[in-house]
């Protein structure tokens, strides 16, 4: 038997997407398959209306990045619709809309756009023992952001207080990691927090490489032709991003990572408390 539908069911898929465009419901999509699958197909000029209209202000003037921040997160904002966003974002700037504030690529200061949680959040450690690839998302859609340049706001990757970093920690992604710190992120926000992680994984390696600058990450913003070649002679130690401290060492001695222990007490020379020595000595 055939199901009959009523209500706005019946209506045209065109008059829908106009009805979601005023009411710019997050769950209109969801309240059935029939939406759900109505919804799914939208062609990527509905979305860019729809994301224009979602994190604009019909009051207030607001800077392209703080738009652009608004709508990464959401799920629909993949690479061909923010293409389309920002080029619109841009023709609506250049005709003189009052409402947004355009990004200007040659001010020395780029504006900053937030690092949206949802690309990290299903991040976890892989079950099948595979190892993380560049072609492994977050990361080409990250890339893909970068190599706009400076025609694009610059990603804070410490936004969320270094939620990425910290997730990318947590699954072992080391290429994401690698590119995470590549552009600025910091290990020491909620006291050294993607650092704990990784020494509760008793992984030296990964400790290392959040805790020391080698100089083999290129600095964001740089192209080939401006990345410094390294100077002959005697290398200039680099500060280390964060400092570890007798916290990070009981960690390691509580999870038993001999290895780390070594490390932050003989290399880093973190003095460890009378209870941490204790227990050294056991």
């Amino acid at each position: 038997m055939q199901t009959q539908h009523s209500g706005l069911q019946v209506l045209p898929i065109e008059l829908l997407y106009e009805v979601q465009l005023y009411a710019l419901s997050p769950s209109l999509p969801h309240l059935s398959h029939f939406f759900l699958d109505i919804f799914k197909e939208t062609p990527i000029s509905f979305r860019v209306q729809y994301l224009l209209a979602s994190c604009t202000s019909t009051i207030i003037p607001l800077h392209t990045a703080d738009i652009l921040s608004k709508a990464l997160r959401y799920p629909i904002c993949k690479p061909p619709v923010l293409d389309q966003l920002f080029a619109r974002i841009e023709s609506l700037t250049q005709s003189g809309w009052p409402l947004i504030i355009p990004h200007v690529p040659k001010l020395k200061v780029r504006a900053i756009c937030e690092l949206p949680r949802r690309l990290f959040r299903a991040l976890a450690p892989r079950k099948d023992g595979r190892e993380w690839r560049m072609t492994d998302e977050p990361f080409p859609f990250l890339q893909y952001i970068l190599n706009k340049g400076t025609s694009f706001p610059a990603l804070d990757p410490n936004s969320h207080q270094g939620y990425a970093l910290t997730r990318a920690v947590h699954a072992r992604h080391t290429p994401l990691i690698r590119l995470l710190l590549q552009m600025g992120a910091s290990p020491a926000h909620k006291e050294g927090m993607a650092v704990r992680v990784a020494i509760k994984q008793r992984n030296l390696k990964m400790v290392k490489l959040l805790v020391e600058r080698d100089g083999s990450l290129v600095l964001p913003g740089l192209t080939k032709g401006e990345v410094q070649k390294p100077q002959k002679g005697k290398r200039r130690r680099l500060e280390d991003r964060v400092e570890v401290d007798q916290s990070m060492l009981k960690l390691a001695v509580k999870c038993n990572a001999g290895d780390i222990i070594d490390y932050l007490a003989w290399e880093k020379g973190v003095v460890p408390d009378m209870q941490t020595l204790t227990r050294i000595r056991k």
